[in-house]
């Protein structure tokens, strides 16, 4: 694996592994979408209880009553997304849930608060119509507690910042940054081409004009020059690059 890849998937362990440890349950909220019995999506909110970054395991706690678990016997396939607005970061995460009643469970259940207890087993139970919003009575069943574990395929990490870059074109550009060459690419369908000498002031500078995705920067000639998406010449930007490929010389020297 690229190693600035790398560093992206530990950081987004890092993410889901603050959400699991923190005590505010807002931070450890989550979604979690399946399909239903009746093949439609359903998505509902859980709360991260653990995981597991070498087996790609995730785990949260629900009622046996509940649509989720009918689902999930039916399908395993389920999708969990998390959004941390403090990073201006997303992740989707993909993989198969699996339904587990053994005795690590139960004691798991022992470790549950006891007025949480009390959102497992309904009379009715869970998911079924009723006449009034607490014509229900809580049985705080152990025998309807569940824990679902998520076995991880895939993990989707989005940058959604006002200059953001998605992690496979911050990686090429690294790539650039050491190798030189040519480099092509697209942000919202509008398609950039960078071509010049490894060099990381020069990198640096033009990815800080790429984030504002204003100008892609051609190879003409004797030297680059930077042109806006409409095909104009911005030479105040030229005479930048110019002073930076002489500093750059003078260093080499």
């Amino acid at each position: 694996m690229d190693p600035n890849l790398a560093i992206v998937l530990k950081n987004a362990w890092g993410i889901l592994e603050s959400a699991a440890c923190s005590s505010i349950t807002e931070e450890k909220t989550i979604t979690f979408a399946t399909v239903d019995p009746s093949n439609q999506p359903q998505v509902c909110s859980v709360v991260l209880r653990g995981l597991d970054a070498v087996q790609g395991l995730l785990e949260f706690y629900t009622d046996s009553d509940s649509l989720k678990c009918k689902s999930l016997c039916l399908n395993p396939k389920a999708q969990i997304l998390i959004w941390k607005p403090e990073l201006s970061v997303q992740l989707r995460l993909s993989g198969e849930a699996r339904l587990r009643q053994d005795q690590k469970s139960a004691k798991l259940w022992e470790r549950v608060p006891a007025i949480s207890q009390t959102s497992y087993g309904k009379a009715p139970p869970t998911g079924t119509q009723i006449e009034a919003p607490y014509a229900y009575k809580t049985l705080c069943s152990e025998n309807k507690f569940v824990v679902v574990d998520c076995w991880l395929h895939k993990i989707d990490v989005l940058y959604l910042k006002k200059n953001h870059f998605n992690a496979k074109q911050k990686t090429l550009c690294k790539k650039f940054e050491q190798y030189g060459g040519n480099f092509d690419f697209i942000i919202n369908n509008v398609k950039f081409k960078l071509c010049y000498k490894a060099s990381k002031a020069y990198t640096d500078y033009v990815f800080s004009k790429l984030k504002h995705r204003d100008v892609g920067v051609m190879n003409r000639g004797a030297g680059p020059l930077v042109q806006d998406k409409y095909g104009k010449i911005n030479y105040k930007e030229e005479n930048t690059i110019k002073k930076l490929d002489k500093k750059l010389k003078k260093e080499n020297k």
